[in-house]
């Protein structure tokens, strides 16, 4: 894969999340906690092959929402807004 930020060959990406979790109250005064409820992508951190500078790929960038989807959903081909950064 390329990067999307710099061009150069990627070996892996880190996705930083942001967690919630859940109290839920019972009218008898109890409660249920939900752990690791929800969580929402805040970023990547793209270390390259040649293991030189890292790049920051942060939610306002272009295609950080297509590529959020990709893997996480991990559909079998990716999608045209991001099939470029697959090709060799």
């Amino acid at each position: 894969m390329k990067c999307p930020v710099c061009g150069k060959q990627v070996a892996s990406i880190e996705i930083a999340e942001q967690v919630w979790h859940d109290v839920l109250f019972k009218e008898n005064g109890t409660f249920k906690f939900y752990q690791d409820a929800e969580f929402e992508p805040i970023g990547m951190l793209i270390r390259h092959r040649d293991g030189e500078e890292l790049c920051d790929l942060t939610p306002d960038h272009e295609l950080y929402d297509s590529l959020v989807c990709y893997f996480f959903n991990s559909p079998q081909e990716p999608p045209e807004a991001i099939a470029h950064l697959f090709e060799d």
